[in-house]
């Protein structure tokens, strides 16, 4: 019971600060420009929000707390046949849901139809899995010479863009880097205040996870958490064996972002743990959270152990004279 209230306290502390900070930035003006130049680089993360209902994809910088995003284009689209959210393989429909773009295909090894790029979603990702969907292929593709996204429902569950337009984002989107978020419309409620209140619980599970606080660290998961090591109960004990191994543990978050849907919420980071001298790793770490009643608690996590490449995005003037340029070398089919 005292694990617990000194845990709340924190997570409440760390909550607190965070919304200062916030406040802070919002007072500063931080929040209020939409028509900044960008930086050439920047931390990299890239935010494509396709809308489903509009048949639109919206792309932003997806910046931490504190910083203000920045819109780098709305683009037409198509999307699958059918309507509703993908939950078997053949059904052709769109997946809805929080994905990560994989590495980018040249069209000149693809089928005509899919134009000159196409960039993977990682679906099924990890609460798809979870909820027993089924399929694959879902692609960001062209749409080649004899269609038109203008047909609005076309495809069989993938998200085709003008051949202009997949040509140059294929470019720009890297994988762990580019966020893709599918819905139908609707936006999650207090999607705000769940950007908040995720981060400072991020930052607390790790904090738990440094100080060996198992008993605080299991509190974090949902019972129905899987994992490679098993179920939460053979997870949680895996756990407390690395806990107990090693006399000194480091556990720091990097560049750390959070996305929130209707249905679940990720944050996203780079993971660097080290144990004494015998492990020292790095890597990309997922969280997936879900709401088990009130509370956000950790439904399944991915941790890929490969080095973060960060998206090269130009500024909002160069985005537009590439734009002119896309306009000018090849008409909309």
């Amino acid at each position: 019971m005292k694990l617990f209230f000194v845990g709340w306290v924190r997570s409440v502390r760390l909550y607190s600060f965070i919304l200062l900070i916030a406040a802070l930035g919002f007072s500063s003006g931080a929040f209020s420009s939409q028509t900044q130049p960008l930086a050439k680089t920047n931390n990299g993360f890239l935010l494509l929000r396709i809308n489903k209902e509009k048949l639109t994809a919206t792309l932003n910088t997806l910046e931490p707390l504190g910083t203000a995003s920045r819109r780098l284009g709305v683009f037409p689209i198509a999307t699958g046949k059918n309507l509703g959210d993908k939950t078997r393989q053949g059904d052709n429909k769109t997946p809805e849901g929080i994905y990560f773009t994989k590495a980018r295909i040249d069209g000149s090894i693809l089928e005509s139809k899919y134009g000159p790029a196409a960039v993977p979603l990682d679906y099924p990702n990890a609460i798809d899995q979870k909820d027993l969907k089924t399929g694959s292929g879902i692609w960001l593709h062209g749409t080649g010479p004899d269609r038109a996204v203008a047909d609005k429902n076309i495809t069989r569950g993938c998200v085709a863009f003008e051949d202009k337009h997949i040509e140059f984002l294929g470019d720009w989107f890297r994988p762990e880097s580019t966020v893709v978020v599918v819905d139908s419309g609707v936006m999650p409620k207090k999607e705000k205040q769940s950007r908040f209140y995720l981060t400072a619980r991020a930052l607390s599970w790790a904090s738990a996870w440094e100080r060996r606080d198992h008993a605080e660290y299991s509190r974090f998961y949902a019972s129905s958490f899987n994992h490679e090591k098993g179920q939460l109960k053979q997870f949680l004990a895996h756990k407390k064996r690395i806990f107990n191994l090693y006399k000194e543990m480091h556990v720091s978050l990097k560049r750390l972002r959070v996305v929130v849907h209707k249905k679940y919420a990720i944050s996203v980071f780079e993971q660097h743990f080290k144990g004494d001298d015998v492990i020292d790793s790095k890597g990309i770490k997922v969280l997936y959270w879900q709401k088990v009643g009130s509370e956000w608690s950790i439904a399944r996590e991915v941790f890929r152990e490969v080095d973060w490449v960060p998206t090269s995005i130009p500024s909002v003037s160069g985005l537009m004279a590439l734009m002119s340029k896309a306009e000018k070398e090849k008409p909309g089919h």
